[in-house]
């Protein structure tokens, strides 16, 4: 079993590469992928990037699934699939995600992403089809499963890897108002490692995306009466795209912030002590509660955290310091 620390954090600008890694079929190569299998999840975390305390439930159709990985697969190759959720041992059919994967080819690696909750209901031959199976270990949530035996079992029966993640702070990420300096939104962008160095990349619904954030921020601020239209300028078409590859270079390449990054603060928000959301609290992040909102002034939240980041403080700034700023 493999433990795994997250409390470090890098600060150097991720920015996308200038060039693109290819293998000798000109396939474009990337660290990793993921695709989400369900939206709903069995927790409801503060700060949940991918939305899910918030989302109805949604069951991925494991052939389409299949028909967006293998047109991928044609111009991509990664090391890592992860599929993950919201929670995904909710869906029923996870076995079938995992075969069709194998079948594209698109990755060396398979991974199940899972918070634990259900892993004493799971087959076990389930998780042995998995090259890695990582578990997330939030505070005050107590698993049902001895980690310990089931990375003994893994080994003893399957090359299946066992990884626990433990993981004690979020990051205040997503924002129920825009950023409206175009400037900051790129700096974000730029600094975001999710989208860049972390390959935090997602496949969704037909759409190959550079974060999880953006499939679902036309829903996310459909919740508060919001009508945005960014997901066919945020993600490249994976079916029935005969420029796929160019495209997806492309996309790959370019510095243009997502129209999502208007509405997130990348990887340079605030962390938090991990909770669970209560229901006002779900109402609050919604941006419909009577409680305080954190994402109440994200504009002066991103330029506070940007300039911490960068070894600034909060007050006192010098001129030059702040010079320095707006050249950047």
């Amino acid at each position: 079993m493999r433990l795994i620390n997250n409390s470090s954090q890098d600060t150097r600008l991720s920015s996308p590469a200038t060039s693109l890694r290819r293998d000798n079929r000109g396939r474009i190569l990337r660290e990793a992928v993921e695709y989400c299998v369900v939206d709903h999840c069995n927790l409801r975390c503060a700060g949940c990037d991918h939305w899910s305390p918030h989302l109805t439930t949604r069951f991925a159709d494991p052939q389409a699934f299949a028909e967006d990985i293998a047109a991928l697969s044609q111009v991509l190759h990664v090391r890592v699939l992860r599929l993950l959720g919201g929670e995904p041992l909710l869906h029923p059919a996870l076995a079938s995600f995992v075969g069709k994967a194998r079948d594209a080819q698109i990755a060396d690696e398979i991974m199940l992403w899972t918070n634990g909750l259900l892993l004493h209901e799971v087959q076990r031959d389930l998780l042995e089809q998995f090259d890695v199976v990582r578990v997330s270990v939030y505070p005050n949530v107590k698993l049902p499963v001895d980690l310990d035996e089931l990375a003994k079992h893994l080994a003893e029966r399957s090359r299946t890897r066992l990884d626990v993640i433990r993981i004690n702070r979020f990051q205040h990420q997503l924002l129920n108002e825009p950023i409206e300096d175009p400037k900051l939104v790129r700096r974000t962008y730029l600094r975001c490692k999710e989208a860049h160095s972390l390959s935090c990349h997602s496949v969704y619904e037909g759409r190959y995306y550079k974060c999880a954030k953006a499939p679902i921020l036309e829903r996310r601020l459909a919740g508060r009466g919001l009508k945005i239209a960014a997901g066919e300028s945020d993600g490249v078409s994976l079916r029935a795209n005969p420029n796929l590859g160019e495209e997806l270079a492309r996309y790959l390449a370019s510095h243009k912030p997502l129209v999502a990054c208007t509405w997130c603060l990348g990887t340079d928000g605030t962390s938090f002590p991990h909770h669970q959301l209560n229901k006002e609290g779900i109402r609050t992040e919604r941006g419909l509660g009577t409680g305080p909102a954190p994402f109440a002034s994200p504009a002066r939240m991103v330029v506070r955290d940007l300039l911490h980041k960068s070894g600034w403080q909060d007050h006192g700034w010098r001129q030059r310091d702040r010079s320095d700023f707006q050249r950047r």
